[in-house]
């Protein structure tokens, strides 16, 4: 489900050096040219998410994330914690409306310029 690089390892006990280590959420956010994954802290669901612990901490992701995105490679770039996933999410023109994309429908055809790629 999940692999850390070394420098996420790396952050994630810098990160949580000073505060609990408490679950990390994956899940897909919206983004202005399509879905991206993202983090925060929060609890896991025992029967929607699948939850795995690599190196000292546990992550979760909804089922259906994880099957959409195959798994997730965690690293660190410029400093900021970047999950990436070993399937590619689909894109969308750019065009500034994330309407249809935050709701996880992909293209819902409102958007001038909008169109899955």
């Amino acid at each position: 489900m999940l692999t850390l690089t070394e420098a996420a390892h790396a952050a994630l006990e810098e990160f949580f050096a000073t505060q609990p280590r408490n679950a990390v959420r994956i899940y897909l956010a919206p983004g202005s040219t399509g879905q991206r994954l993202a983090l925060v802290m929060d609890e896991p669901d025992d029967e929607e998410d699948a939850v795995c612990t690599v190196q000292g901490f546990t992550f979760c992701m909804h089922k259906n994330v994880l099957a959409k995105v195959g798994g997730v490679v965690l690293d660190v770039v410029n400093d900021e914690f970047v999950p990436l996933p070993r399937i590619a999410l689909p894109t969308v023109k750019a065009s500034g409306c994330t309407a249809c994309v935050g709701r996880g429908v992909g293209n819902c055809g409102s958007c001038t310029g909008q169109g899955a790629e």
